[in-house]
């Protein structure tokens, strides 16, 4: 359950909802297998799987949620193919041409005839909610994945005013300045790999990967013009990760020492094993949340 992938966002107001009143609000949206003639089904499911039945876990102050979702696979060529063979068909049939309207009608009914039979692919994001510091952290590698969560949500709560954290500095310029040795944070130690891109209309992009960013190489691309976008950073010797000119955090890492601490849990104990996995993931992501608006200025006021 350790997240990979991170996007945060504040919310105007503070998160007031108690566990037991969340879940209540989410029951309704609990995820229903897809039917075979919908092309994806979403829902809530128990954070803990198989293994709980509660949609809303809580430890330490902190709640999580799951989110499911599962899709019908149908590859477009497949859909493509058989429509452009009905098209034919008519055409030599009727001896006219098939308009653009008319063709996406005969692929709606191709696709709606096709669902049925389909594969379908389970995928599932998860969230937590930090009330105290006024966080909502999902487990997402992409805008779109993060934005299914939060459409979940609103239509769940009725309502839900978050924002992602605007900070002061750009990350991309600070993140160029680290590179050139000014001013890094203390505790933040630069990795092995990071992305730069030229400002111009073309975007000239380079990638870096198990190097030295601090050396000459690397600077002469910045003195170039390029600045960084992607960069490896570690935190308090505790987390590796990937950070975005977004905000947005990829390819987390915790350290071993971290993780070795469920190592005296016993095996079968899956709900305290969750427990405890829950609570070191958030003691350790929640003052790295803090601590990235702190290198980047902190905060803009955020316009009402």
């Amino acid at each position: 359950m350790w997240f990979k992938n991170i996007r945060f966002y504040r919310f105007r107001q503070p998160f007031n909802l108690t566990p037991d009143a969340l879940e209540k609000y989410l029951a309704p949206l609990a995820f229903n297998s897809c039917p075979s003639h919908q092309p994806f089904s979403i829902g809530w499911v128990p954070p803990m799987g198989r293994h709980g039945s509660s949609l809303v876990h809580s430890a330490n102050g902190n709640i999580m949620l799951t989110m499911a979702k599962e899709e019908r696979i149908l590859p477009g060529a497949v859909v493509n193919a058989e429509v452009d063979k009905k098209v034919i068909e008519i055409q030599d049939k009727e001896s006219r041409k098939v308009g653009r309207k008319e063709k996406q009608e005969i692929k709606d009914e191709v696709t709606m005839a096709m669902l049925p039979k389909a594969f379908t692919r389970m995928s599932k994001v998860s969230l937590y909610i930090a009330p105290q510091d006024n966080w909502m952290v999902i487990d997402a590698s992409s805008a779109n994945k993060a934005d299914e969560v939060i459409a979940l949500l609103r239509k769940a709560l009725g309502t839900l005013a978050i924002y992602p954290p605007n900070v002061k500095h750009a990350p991309t310029a600070m993140m160029t300045s680290w590179l050139k040795g000014n001013d890094i944070p203390s505790g933040v130690g630069i990795g092995e790999s990071c992305e730069l891109k030229s400002a111009d209309e073309e975007e000239s992009t380079v990638r870096c990967s198990k190097q030295d960013l601090m050396a000459d190489e690397v600077k002469n691309h910045i003195e170039c013009g390029k600045m960084v976008t992607k960069l490896q950073l570690n935190y308090q010797d505790h987390i590796d990760f990937v950070l975005q000119d977004d905000m947005s955090v990829r390819r987390i890492k915790f350290a071993d020492d971290i993780t070795k601490e469920l190592d005296d849990l016993e095996s079968d104990d899956v709900a305290g094993r969750f427990d405890a996995e829950f609570s070191i993931m958030t003691l350790e992501l929640n003052p790295l949340l803090t601590s990235l608006l702190d290198w980047f200025g902190g905060e803009e006021e955020q316009p009402v």
